[in-house]
């Protein structure tokens, strides 16, 4: 078996060897970097300083993920050659590999269909390079730069998970939570598909979204109802400050307070005030913190109140927002 994969190894070494001066097609007759910088001017990546503008054309950034990704892919073969025969000689391409990444990491949303699919492939082993290991480096590749794209791969990841298989399914969840953190739904699939309802009617942006998120509020799962107090922030319709408000006394849950107040202060819910300056007598530091810093977008105004300072200035301080309410 070890014979027959060396002799497999060294037929892919030398097909290898023999592309173009051991180069992919894509850089024939270009030096990688100018291959690089006519790629990111192509798809508009250095045309803008702002992810709200957008690539310069979205149909180039489509255009570019199949050979950036089959780029990527070639480099991985490449190294695990490199493993098994160092001995052979091969001209490095330094860094061009980060910068396939990074381009691909900027193209973001358009390149998560094909990522998914190609790492879902790869997981199932229907290539014959996986029985060599030779997908083990390209696989990891693909999860950081899904990880990297962050919150736009959700719905790519989400639409893989429809594929049973189990090496699919544990890498897919283990990517959510990655990429989500919080909450964590760790490998309860039904769960992330309810949180999934909530965390595309934030994303909607649509005031009327709102009505389907509120009762979620009233889950009995902690995980599933912080992710509605976020999508109500994100949708900052002043239709859910009523519900919002009352998570605010006596709140026990740190994470669950600060997305309360995150989303109350979207919404430039002023009447919210009295309540942050409440919590800042809160026996735990981190909804101290949390409210100090509502109250700066809010009012617009410091009284030098520090969650870490000791309690008497800390005191001092609730007294001088107390008072600036009152005259307020």
């Amino acid at each position: 078996m070890k014979t027959l994969t060396i002799s497999i190894l060294l037929c892919v070494a030398a097909a290898a060897a023999l592309a173009d001066g051991f180069h992919s097609p894509l850089l024939r007759n270009q030096e990688p970097r100018k291959w690089a910088a006519t790629l990111r001017e192509q798809i508009g990546l250095d045309r803008t300083d702002s992810a709200e503008d957008g690539l310069g054309d979205p149909r180039e950034a489509r255009a570019a993920v199949p050979p950036l990704v089959d780029f990527l892919r070639y480099l991985d073969r490449r190294n695990v050659i490199l493993r098994e025969f160092p001995d052979f000689n091969y001209d490095d391409i330094p860094g061009f590999k980060s910068e396939t990444e990074a381009i691909l990491i900027a193209i973001g949303r358009d390149a998560v269909p094909l990522l998914v699919r190609t790492l879902t492939t790869d997981l199932k082993g229907g290539d014959a390079r996986s029985d060599l290991q030779l997908a083990e480096d390209f696989i990891v590749r693909v999860t950081r730069i899904l990880v990297a794209i962050g919150e736009d791969a959700v719905d790519g990841v989400m639409g893989g998970l429809a594929d049973p298989h189990p090496a699919v399914q544990k890498t897919l969840l283990d990517l959510l939570r990655k990429i989500v953190r919080e909450p964590d739904f760790g490998a309860d699939l039904a769960a992330w598909r309810r949180w999934h309802v909530i965390f595309l009617a934030g994303r909607s942006r649509n005031p009327a979204a709102v009505k389907d998120v509120l009762p979620m509020l009233a889950d009995p799962d902690r995980r599933l109802r912080l992710a509605a107090v976020r999508a109500l922030g994100e949708l900052r319709s002043r239709a859910a400050v009523e519900a919002l408000r009352p998570l605010l006394v006596e709140p026990a849950d740190p994470a669950l307070a600060r997305e309360t107040i995150r989303a109350l202060v979207k919404m430039g819910d002023e009447p919210t005030i009295p309540l942050l300056i409440d919590l800042l007598s809160h026996p735990k530091m981190e909804i101290r913190e949390e409210a100090s810093t509502g109250l700066l977008f809010l009012a617009r105004v410091s009284m030098g109140f520090d969650p870490r300072a000791p309690e008497p200035d800390r005191v001092a301080a609730i007294a001088r927002w107390r008072a600036w309410w009152e005259a307020k």
